[in-house]
């Protein structure tokens, strides 16, 4: 029977580089490794390694070369396992186990992947909000396709229960709980999405927009064009006029063209002393819309959301520091 050898190293040896053929198992007995990627001339290290953990359980089943490199950062005695000693001693030659353990592992290579794309974007000096903006983007995603299946009716308004949500934030996405509880309240907070407790359900949304969380998406899809704006003295006394027009964009028989006919009586309880019509003009000369011949409005959906919404993600997202699972 194959027998384990065990293998003593310096500190700053190389184990094995990314690339390298996939030889075996390493198993740490004593001392420290980092796990490394090199991109354009930079080492990305991508985690710490100790006593009792093994090295290159990533390709073990697909016999792929190494996906990241391994170095010592002290003296270190490793067990080494090669492949016969592996296939006679682990347990793998049960099929149904096989298949199990390739499974995790290549969910777990995904998450890695992931992590080295962040880590890299930071070493390229990526501002942070880039990878938080990357990181909610994700999140609505997900939203988008949990509220399409997942919501329920009740007395008339739509829930969704957000009690699974962080764990499944966790283990798809890998943010970190609190991580993602930072990027989730700033959707709530800023008004996008609406969570109250409910006595029969606890914490719901309710009467939640995939519209408005599409609209995120357009608007951030292109991040070098993104920037705060701050409204003037006459934009924010536009602002309870633009957060009306944003609740007119989901109702039936309004949405982003509205007849001025329909729209001037609203307009005319929130600025009482100036007729329907002359408010919408107002509007138009701020860019929020646009007056058509045929005498209908023409919403800028994207600008209006973000002076009521989406200002306040982009303020949050430059105050948060990404956090992954390792």
């Amino acid at each position: 029977m194959a027998e384990a050898a065990i293998w003593e190293f310096k500190g700053g040896d190389v184990l094995f580089r990314e690339g390298d053929p996939w030889d075996g198992l390493y198993l740490i007995k004593s001392g420290n490794v980092e796990i490394f990627r090199e991109r354009g001339g930079k080492t990305i290290q991508l985690g710490l390694q100790g006593p009792n953990e093994f090295l290159g359980t990533a390709t073990i089943f697909t016999r792929e070369p190494r996906t990241a490199g391994a170095r010592a950062l002290s003296d270190l005695s490793v067990q080494f396992f090669d492949s016969e000693f592996i296939h006679q001693n682990f347990g793998f030659s049960n099929p149904a186990v096989a298949l199990l353990m390739k499974d995790v592992i290549g969910r777990l290579k995904f998450v890695n992947q992931q992590l080295t794309e962040a880590r890299l974007q930071q070493a390229n000096d990526t501002p942070p909000w880039h990878i938080t903006l990357r990181h909610i983007r994700q999140l609505i995603n997900l939203l988008i396709v949990l509220l399409r299946s997942l919501t329920f009716e009740f007395e008339g308004k739509t829930y969704f229960q957000t009690s699974n949500l962080g764990t499944l934030l966790q283990d798809v996405l890998r943010f970190r709980s609190d991580y993602a509880d930072n990027l989730f309240g700033l959707l709530t907070r800023s008004g996008v999405l609406t969570a109250a407790e409910t006595e029969a359900y606890g914490l719901c949304l309710v009467n939640p927009s995939i519209s408005k969380l599409q609209a995120f998406l357009e608007f951030s899809e292109k991040t070098e064009r993104l920037e705060i704006l701050t409204p003037n003295a006459q934009e924010t006394e536009a602002l309870p006029a633009l957060r009306l027009l944003v609740q007119l964009m989901d109702l039936p028989g309004y949405g982003d063209v509205i007849p001025i006919d329909r729209l001037a009586p609203f307009l005319e309880k929130l600025w009482t002393e100036v007729p329907g019509i002359e408010s919408a003009m107002v509007l138009a000369n701020m860019g929020f819309v646009s007056i058509l011949d045929d005498g209908r409005v023409r919403l800028d959906c994207p600008k209006i959301l973000q002076y009521t919404y989406f200002n306040q993600i982009l303020i949050g997202l430059h105050t948060l520091t990404p956090f992954l699972l390792d």
